[in-house]
């Protein structure tokens, strides 16, 4: 298991089973003792408790009998055959060359299932080829094999062919004499029967292809009589320069130089299935002698062995009831279940595989050899390969907070290519290299200059073999393979390797087939109206309705892209040459991610530029704006329904509309798609392409409307106080061209409302309420100006009047707000008596701006401490949301905010916990809203006097605000609670108190939110004024202790991710200490 753990991973364990097993005082039975274990790894080290996390924690199986006991024989036990299989030791060949070997799990496990097998009558296949581009690990992959099965066989015999073919005559002379050579099962035989040699020097009669037939026929019969296990690294030296002709659009396969190999390699597929020995080779290219129909046995049915065709590579075992050979699922994304619709589960063919065992049809076995492809690591086996390497382990379990982000910036540059992870860790090891290191990672990263790393990573200086190697390896090898495909086949690697990630198979696709979503319905209809006299009555009547408008969209279109072929037989070859890589979800993925490593995508970049007529009609660019179009269309139909993939595919959509310089077209749904998420991590990760955009968009407005973006973005991050400069910006912008006047002023005044609406919400934030009225003053002017409906211009208005209230300006706005409140709702009236509303045309807007006013109104009430008005308002509120027939839980939005004012009226509180408890399960699968139901249920108990529910119920919500990115919600969490416990009268509750109301401090500092900061003010001017009172002082944690407390690891962990520097922080806390302590004073004055 170490190859999935880590060897220290696995000692551990065994260490922790083996204690609970044997050395407890009440010794465990063995299920229980690894239950018991991996809850100890799970934990990590007492000094490291991140030290294990990197690990795959899956629970480890215990072979052997179910109740296993422990029964000790009499007398010594006997010696383990410590003796070498392996007859001729390569360096390569062996684990010591290979120290650092982790990951590949799911290919070792394919290996162990389906050609070592997995026990006596297993059906297997005897010959296994490891594929793979230069670098990916093959022969680490073959020495780990080799020493976890290498015990399994009589003898062990390893070739390399390198840097010279391997000759087939050669070959076999060595491999006789050394069989021969241990006076064995081989050496008696040819005593016995001369003519059975594996080798014997030709003679007259004893020639040519006879002699070689008769020469492979003995090995055959060789390795059936005793469990041998041959292995032949980098055979690709022995392979043709160009691919086998493709007549029917199968996989790409290379032939022998020397045709006797493929013979050879043919028979042994064949005459080695269901015997003890096998044969392992390493290639970066796959065998023509191994592919499917090159070679079959003889059948007495007269039958192939493939009779459904169906792809090439799955191992499947004699099972009459149509299932898999691999009950436990480990050749992942290998094996197939039997389909009676007789397709697969792979509708483009791209599974690997391996041989089909006979059938209980009375077929036999399709002689092919496994096929493991090899591509970069998986991202968890690369992070496991960062803890392992023990000079990257150091840098990133070290203190060095330098050199931690060093390593994580070699590892993302490597792309988890094994051979650019080693030498990136050889250079990372000796200081004295560390230029090269860093001008590795340069070129790496810009993805240019990709010719001077053979020399980067050279480490024997003037070595022209390593140099020749990682030449070929890292270039020079991909561009043969290039130069190998068709110019289609070539284009279609050229777009998966735009794609910013690995891109699902469909996107894809749709990309090569040219027309989005948008423009294939229109051509469609075009076709229709082009065919009228020929289209049935009913829809030509509708056709001719249509409006004029369809008509001038319809000439709009551009011309038809070419056909292109099918893509699916041009993608089997892109992944069997190892140059396009395939994830999978599980068995049944059909829709695999496709994409292509860095060393691969700079070589087809650079040969498009070299070749630009197998571009063909196709530009960069638009391969950039049709992944757009198509993300785009995926954000607006999962808006309603799966909220974190649209925002996922909205964001892919937005990278690739700047770097085709797609302004238009970002304009469509950028706004949309960053006001539809406060995640910080996301925002952070477009905030670089929104200042890209704001940076490089064409004046006017395109320019005013991407600064905006992003501070919006900036904004919902929770960094108002940045976003402020990027709306002043936009809004200037949009102010000039709209006083300007011009055919473009309306536009600009419309702009300029939005612009100044979302600025004020930011001002809000930072605590800026007399700007952010001025704005909402401005945003209803522009509105006006810009000819807006009169609903629009009220909802700015009484935006300005929430303000006030915020001001403390109630009694003042009230009437304000009812005037303009009844406006509104009689324009909702209208709308319901089906009239017409010019001041509001539309329904679904003025829906929310009543919505938007009642919530107003009811902030008065809250002001004035009316319960009885804010219920009646929040009634109103519910009926207009199930008038639109909004969701169950937009509706808990509203009852919570409902059940808040019942606890606040006399006698009503059991209503209030009723509705609470309703909106708990209606929030099931929505924690942030979950949190704000908790944190409302702490203030009904402690209205209640149970300060101990109180308690319990904030520590259940400030559990959920913590695992969002929210810090708002997590300081008012904390801040809660610390006055929950400040009224519980426990010895513990002062101090713990004092914890939380510093962690809603820093909250609130660092993210610059402003109302919070003045809560958090008044609640330490109170704190000091009743120390004064009693003549102490209180007693206030430093930063430093609160970030060393485990309970407040997620504020540590959310400073680390702002990059916020403790030292600077601990200064602004005393400083606002400071002007509290003031406070009090002057209050006490």
């Amino acid at each position: 298991m170490r190859y999935a753990v880590g060897d220290d991973y696995a000692r551990e364990l065994a260490i922790h089973f083996y204690r609970a097993l044997l050395a407890d005082p009440k010794p465990k039975d063995a299920a229980v003792a690894l239950t018991l274990a991996r809850r100890a790894l799970l934990a990590g080290p007492a000094e490291a408790p991140a030290w294990f996390q990197v690990c795959d924690h899956a629970t480890p199986v215990l072979y052997g009998e179910e109740e296993p006991g422990l029964t000790l024989r009499p007398g010594r036990g006997g010696l383990p055959d410590a003796r070498s299989r392996c007859l001729h030791q390569i360096g390569e060949l062996t684990t010591a060359a290979h120290p650092h070997f982790v990951g590949r799990t799911w290919e070792l496990a394919r290996l162990g299932a389906d050609f070592i097998g997995t026990g006596p009558g297993a059906q297997t296949s005897p010959v296994a080829v490891i594929v793979g581009l230069g670098g990916m690990g093959k022969t680490a992959l073959a020495a780990e094999a080799l020493d976890l099965w290498e015990q399994g066989f009589t003898w062990v015999l390893t070739w390399q062919a390198k840097p010279s073919p391997l000759a087939f005559d050669a070959w076999l002379r060595d491999l006789h004499l050394k069989l021969y050579g241990e006076l064995g099962r081989y050496h008696d035989q040819v005593q016995v029967h001369p003519a059975e040699a594996v080798h014997r020097n030709p003679e007259p009669g004893f020639t040519g292809p006879e002699r070689q037939a008769r020469l492979i026929h003995n090995l055959v019969r060789a390795l059936q009589d005793e469990a041998i296990l041959l292995v032949l690294d980098n055979f690709e030296t022995n392979l043709k320069a160009r691919v086998e002709p493709d007549a029917a659009g199968a996989d790409p396969v290379w032939g022998c130089q020397d045709p006797v190999w493929d013979q050879c390699l043919a028979a042994l597929a064949v005459g080695l299935v269901g015997g003890p020995s096998r044969v392992l080779i390493t290639s970066r290219r796959p065998l023509a002698a191994l592919a499917r129909g090159s070679v079959r046995t003889a059948d007495p049915t007269g039958t192939t062995a493939d009779p459904t065709g169906l792809a090439r590579g799955s191992v499947r075992t004699a099972d009459p009831t149509g299932t898999t050979a691999d009950p436990m699922g480990l050749a992942r994304g290998s094996v197939r279940t039997a389909d009676p619709t007789g397709t697969t589960a792979d509708p483009i063919g791209l599974a690997r595989g391996a041989v089909r065992a006979a059938d209980p049809t009375g077929t036999t076995a399709d002689p092919m050899g496994l096929s493991v492809l090899l591509g970069p690591l998986p991202a968890a086996e690369a992070a496991l390969y960062l803890r392992e390497q023990p000079t990257l382990g150091g840098m990133i379990f070290g203190t060095d907070q330098a050199e931690r982000q060093l390593a994580r910036r070699l590892l993302h540059a490597s792309r988890f290519h094994p051979l650019l992870m080693d030498r990136l860790a050889r250079l990372a090891a000796d200081p004295a290299l560390r230029a090269r290191l860093l001008a590795a990672l340069a070129a790496l990263e810009e993805a240019k200059g990709f010719e001077r790393l053979p020399g980067l990573f050279a480490m024997r200086p003037g070595d022209a073999a390593e140099l020749a190697y990682l030449d070929d390896a890292l270039g020079r090898s991909i561009g043969q393979l290039l130069d190998d495909l068709s110019a289609e086949a070539r284009r279609l690697l050229w777009i998966i390797a735009l794609a910013n990630q690995p891109e699902s198979l469909g996107l894809i696709g749709g990309v090569w087939g040219g027309d989005d979503q948008e423009q294939g319905p229109l051509r469609q209809i075009k076709e229709m109206l082009d065919t009228l006299p020929t289209t049935p009555a009913e829809l030509e009547a509708m056709l001719q309705e249509m409006s004029p408008d369809w008509g001038t969209m319809l000439d709009a279109l551009p011309p038809a892209a070419p056909a292109r072929p099918d893509p699916a037989p041009l993608l089997r070859r892109l992944v069997a040459l190892g140059l396009v890589t395939e994830e999978r979800a599980g068995e049944g993925d059909a829709n695999p991610n496709l994409g292509c490593h860095e060393l691969v995508r700079e070589r087809i970049r650079d040969w498009m530029q070299r070749h630009p007529a197998d571009r063909a009609d196709l530009t960069e660019d638009g391969v950039r704006l049709a992944y757009a179009q198509r993300l785009e269309s995926a954000f607006n139909g999962l808006l309603h329904q799966d909220m974190t993939a649209a925002i996922q595919a909205g964001s892919r959509a937005l990278v690739y509309c700047v770097q085709a310089a797609a302004w238009e077209r970002l304009g469509g749904f950028a706004s949309d798609l960053v006001t539809s998420t406060h995640d910080p991590v996301l925002l952070q990760a477009l905030t670089p392409h929104l200042e890209t955009a704001a940076d490089l968009a064409p004046e006017g407005q395109p320019r005013w409307r991407c600064l905006c973006y992003l501070a919006d973005a900036l904004r919902r991050a929770g960094r108002p106080d940045a976003a402020l400069t990027f709306y002043e910006q936009a809004a200037a912008r949009a102010a000039a061209t709209a006083e300007a006047g011009g055919e473009g002023a309306r536009q600009a005044w419309s702009d300029l409302a939005w612009i100044s609406g979302n600025w004020a919400i930011a001002l809000v934030m930072t605590g800026d309420l007399d700007g952010a009225r001025r704005r909402r003053i401005e945003q209803a002017e522009a509105d006006k100006r810009a000819g807006h409906p009169a609903v629009d211009v009220i909802h700015g208005e009484l935006e300005a009047l929430r303000i006030d209230i915020l001001q403390g300006q109630a009694a003042t706005a009230l009437p304000e707000v009812e005037r303009r409140l009844a406006q509104v709702q009689g324009w909702w009236q209208q709308h319901r008596a089906d009239q017409s509303v010019p001041e509001a045309p539309d329904a679904e807007p003025l829906a929310r701006k009543l919505i938007g006013a009642l919530d107003i109104a009811r902030q008065v009430d809250y002001a004035r401490k009316d319960w009885a008005s804010a219920l009646v308002r929040l009634d109103a509120t519910l009926e207009v949301e199930r008038t639109l027939q909004r969701p169950a839980e937009d509706l808990g939005v509203t009852r919570m905010n409902r059940a808040n004012v019942l606890m606040k009226m006399p006698g009503r509180l059991g209503e209030a916990k009723a509705e609470l408890e309703a909106c708990l399960a209606l929030f099931e699968n929505n924690p942030a809203a979950r949190a704000k139901v908790l944190s409302s249920l702490a203030d009904l108990f402690n209205r209640q006097g149970d300060r101990a529910q109180a308690i319990t119920q904030q520590r259940r919500a400030l559990a959920l605000c913590e695992q969002l990115p929210d810090p708002a919600d997590r300081a008012i969490s904390h801040n809660n609670l610390a006055l929950y416990l400040d009224g519980s009268g426990t010895r513990s509750a002062p101090a713990e108190s004092a914890c939380h109301r510093l962690a809603a401090l820093a909250y609130r500092l660092v993210a610059g939110l402003g109302q919070g900061l003045q809560m958090s003010m008044r609640n330490y001017t109170n704190v000091f004024r009743r120390a004064r009172a009693a003549g102490t002082e209180p007693a206030i944690p430093l930063l430093a202790e609160l970030l060393a407390d485990p309970a407040f690891a997620p504020l540590a962990q959310w400073l680390r991710q702002r990059q916020v520097d403790p030292a600077r922080l601990q200064a602004a806390i005393y400083q606002s200490l400071a002007q509290a302590r003031q406070a009090a004073e002057n209050a006490g004055a």
